[in-house]
């Protein structure tokens, strides 16, 4: 008699995987990119944004040097409040850096991830639904049968 795997859910091989790795403090550290509006206000968030983390430093692009000397002036507060909002991890220190205009990270172009090739025909696909059969979730089969087809740039016309 064969026996039949039931598929594990995602979110708790991603959440062995962060426990395994100890990367609880480093999800929230990050907690403070969606925390800054709030921590700043709208007017300072429109010129100033957090960029990345270096250990326990955060590192802001800052518009204009004007900005980025009121900024020097708040980080005491903004440490503050960060610090306070996230129990578990601390923010060391917070450093600005000039963010100009047209040095961001580039774009870089990719190739398309399907390529040109002939379309599946009916057989492919009653192959591809056989090798399903041990599948007994309805919903799985249905999201594998969804995910299959748009690997194929065509019409289903079953």
């Amino acid at each position: 008699m064969a026996r039949k795997h039931t598929p594990d859910h995602i979110s708790s091989l991603l959440g062995a995987m962060v426990k395994r790795r100890k990367w609880q403090d480093r999800f929230e550290l990050h907690g403070v990119f969606d925390f800054w509006n709030k921590a700043v206000g709208k007017d300072i968030a429109e010129h100033a944004t957090p960029a990345k983390f270096r250990g326990k430093v955060l590192w802001v692009d800052v518009s204009d040097s004007v900005w980025m000397q009121q900024l020097q002036f708040l980080k005491i507060v903004l440490l503050a409040k960060i610090n306070k909002e996230f129990d578990s991890v601390e923010v060391e220190d917070i450093r600005f850096q000039l963010k100009l205009p047209g040095h961001g990270p580039q774009e870089i172009p990719r190739p398309p991830l399907r390529q040109a090739g002939p379309p599946p025909d009916v057989s492919d696909f009653s192959q591809f639904e056989e090798s399903l059969g041990d599948i007994d979730d309805p919903e799985l089969k249905a999201s594998m049968i969804r995910c299959w087809r748009t690997l194929f740039p065509y019409q289903d016309n079953r």
